[in-house]
């Protein structure tokens, strides 16, 4: 028997995974996950419902680029904190992202 795993069709296929989650107030289900991108690497991602569907053509879901992925990017390209930078407070920094 091979030791090695055996890859089927859709291994190769696979560009990320998603989490369905819920709103610390219960009112939303939403996701969260990543893709992976030859461009950018992997990127982590938010999915919410569009509540403003208004017609068919409207999409029924939208995708973002999760806010905790561009701080995690903005410090990865900081060599080191200024001597006498201001630091933020939780409360500053929390932005309200679920």
């Amino acid at each position: 028997m091979n030791a090695t795993k055996t890859e089927n069709k859709w291994d190769n296929r696979e560009l990320g995974a998603l989490w369905t989650k819920v709103s610390k107030d219960k009112s939303q289900k939403y996701m969260t996950g990543h893709i992976n991108s030859s461009l950018e690497g992997k990127i982590d991602i938010v999915i919410f419902s569009n509540k403003e569907k208004k017609t068919d053509k409207s999409p029924d879901f939208r995708i973002y680029a999760s806010d905790r992925a561009d701080k995690q990017k903005e410090l990865a390209g900081k060599a080191a904190p200024a001597p006498k930078q201001k630091v933020q407070s939780a409360s500053e920094d929390d932005d309200g992202v679920l």
